[in-house]
C-alpha cells in the first residue's frame, strides 16, 4: 500500500463528507473526494456510542485488510473516508 497515507485532520474529514460522493450500505458509508495528489489518503471512523474498543480496532484491521488487498482496483488520487454506522437493530 505505497499510495495511502492516513487522513487524520478533523477538517479533511469534514471537507470529504461535505462535498465527496459517497455510497452507502447498511453498516458502513464511503465518502470520496479527488485531492489533486499522486497517492490515496484514507480515514476510518467509527464512534466510541458504537461498540467497546475491541470491536472498534477490529473493524479498523478489516477494513485495512480489504483496502491492502484491493489497492490495485481502486483509483489514485482520492481522500476516503470510510464511516461505520448504527443499524436500527444495534443497542
Amino acid at each position: 500500500m505505497k499510495n495511502w497515507i492516513s487522513l487524520n485532520k478533523n477538517d479533511l474529514f469534514e471537507q470529504v463528507i461535505k462535498k465527496g460522493r459517497y455510497a452507502a450500505e447498511k453498516k458502513i458509508v464511503v465518502y470520496s473526494l479527488k485531492n489533486g495528489l499522486n497517492v490515496n489518503r484514507v480515514g476510518i471512523a467509527i464512534s466510541s456510542k458504537m461498540a467497546k474498543s475491541t470491536a472498534r480496532n477490529r473493524f479498523r484491521r478489516i477494513i485495512k485488510e480489504w483496502l491492502r488487498i484491493k489497492h490495485s482496483s481502486i483509483k489514485i488520487g482520492y481522500d476516503i473516508v470510510i464511516l461505520a454506522r448504527k443499524t436500527k437493530n444495534e443497542n
